[in-house]
């Protein structure tokens, strides 16, 4: 197995599209809808990266960050990558005390995003 991997993305069928590409390359999946059922996952399993979606219902991609780091739980210091359509004005130093080692733009690049998850993993 190449590692474990917490999806969080509002949407089923981008949640659907990046379990398939991960599942592929040897990641085990665990998705959630929002930052809060998120929250509940990380507390209960260990994880190598977490991909998390800016724009989502019940609790943003960022408020869940912050959760998280704050948390010193399990994954308090795992590494993030953050998904973002182009409405985002982030940029990737303004992520870095929360982890956040990649911003990936929508539509993804499931390329992109195996070549990040490799060099992160090296």
């Amino acid at each position: 197995m190449a590692g474990k991997v917490l999806v969080l993305e509002d949407s089923l069928v981008v949640q659907k599209l990046i379990r398939q590409v991960l599942v592929l390359q040897g990641y085990e999946v665990s998705p959630a809808k929002d930052g809060r059922e998120g929250l509940d996952i990380a507390k209960k399993e260990e994880f190598d990266f977490i991909l998390v979606d800016l724009l989502m219902p019940v609790m943003d991609g960022l408020e869940f960050l912050k959760k998280l780091r704050s948390s010193k739980g399990k994954n308090a210091n795992t590494m993030a990558i953050v998904i973002s359509g182009n409405e985002s004005n982030l940029k990737l130093e303004d992520l870095k005390e929360l982890h956040v080692q990649e911003i990936l733009e929508k539509p993804i690049d499931f390329d992109k995003l195996s070549i990040i998850l490799k060099n992160l993993k090296s």
